[in-house]
């Protein structure tokens, strides 16, 4: 007995759209905890903050071409590899970068600045701690580089859920294309 995995588009669309809340809901955890609990981001917190944006961006993509999936495909592998460049990021921070109580004009710090995100988006974008203290900080037991971790992690497969689908769909042969024997 052969199992076929069969996701209907209203299920595709509501995978992204899950992972659209999931983000809105840990930008959001983020930016109450530094303006509302005062919990300062380090420079790879925050660099870990702009991958999201940029996930989400890319996810808002390939919810409106969920019917073309040949248009998904792109913004899918790029969501793909901003999800790995994440948990590179988280797994830099929670093992070297939190070591280190300076951790002044690393790699992060000269992203940010020469970005100018720092300077335009400084509510959004500021880093203001060294990433020791900002390892501290947790949430539900977890520290927030390990948290971040989890979610590019749950990312990256759903990034790999659509990318196998969109080629599933854009290159499986059409029942209607078949010559009848």
């Amino acid at each position: 007995m052969m199992f076929n995995l069969i996701i209907r588009l209203e299920q595709l669309r509501g995978l992204i759209a899950g992972w659209i809340a999931l983000l809105l809901l840990s930008l959001g955890v983020a930016l109450y905890s530094q303006h509302g609990l005062g919990m300062m981001p380090c420079p790879w917190c925050v660099i870990q903050r702009l991958f999201m944006l940029l996930c989400l961006g890319l996810s808002f993509l390939m919810l409106s071409s969920v019917r073309i999936p040949i248009a998904m495909l792109a913004p899918a592998f790029a969501q793909f590899l901003l999800q790995c460049a994440g948990m590179a990021a988280a797994i830099y921070q929670a093992l070297v970068a939190s070591e280190d109580s300076q951790c002044v004009m690393g790699l992060a710090d000269r992203l940010l600045m020469a970005s100018g995100l720092e300077q335009a988006w400084p509510w959004m974008f500021a880093a203001s701690t060294s990433c020791a203290e900002a390892a501290q900080a947790k949430l539900f037991g977890l520290s927030f580089p390990w948290l971040g971790f989890g979610l590019f992690f749950v990312g990256a497969l759903c990034s790999m859920v659509c990318i196998g689908l969109s080629l599933r769909a854009s290159f499986s042969p059409r029942m209607k294309d078949r010559p009848i024997p």
